[in-house]
């Protein structure tokens, strides 16, 4: 299947707010796929702001950016600060609208999602944004959590080590036959 190249603007106001026009990002997408989000903005145009989300989140995953792209891509999209928090090595990554890293102090969470991996909580994604959450700031906050799980998982340290006791017990299993 052959994916055309385009410049994602919105089409709707739901989500126009979560672009800038001189800054639209270059997406590939299938044609079937903007050829739906078109359909979709003609018969129901609050369907096509989160379709949009999506999409934008599959791109990247499809692209294999790490943590510090996905933060940067997910700021400029919210028009906010975003964050991610590894619980395990402590990592915390909070990057503001323009891309660079944001000021200390943080500003409180409008809203937070857990990162899970093999339904195990392993961090968490946030935006800080000033006043009430945006209509779209639940579902990119998923697809945020849903991305960084990929992200950790492909390029995380392995969830077995040789500390493991089952791969001790494996090893002096094989010694014995």
């Amino acid at each position: 299947m052959s994916t055309i190249l385009t410049v994602a603007t919105p089409r709707s106001s739901a989500i126009r707010r979560a672009f800038h026009p001189d800054h639209a990002p270059i997406v590939a997408y299938p044609p079937g796929m903007e050829a739906l989000a078109e359909r979709l903005s003609h018969l129901d145009s609050q369907a096509e702001g989160p379709l949009r989300v999506v999409m934008f989140y599959d791109t990247l995953m499809r692209r294999r950016v790490d943590l510090p792209a996905l933060a940067r891509a997910s700021a400029g999209l919210a028009e906010c600060v975003a964050g991610i928090r590894l619980h395990g090595t402590g990592r915390t990554i909070r990057v503001g609208p323009d891309g660079r890293p944001a000021p200390a102090p943080p500003s409180p969470a409008s809203t937070t999602v857990p990162i899970a991996l093999d339904q195990e909580e392993i961090g968490t994604v946030w935006l800080e944004r000033p006043g009430p959450p945006g209509r779209l700031d639940d579902l990119l906050l998923d697809r945020l959590a849903i991305a960084a799980a990929a992200v950790v998982e492909r390029y995380g340290p392995a969830r077995t080590t040789m500390a493991d006791p089952g791969l001790v017990e494996l090893v002096i299993s094989a010694d014995s036959d």
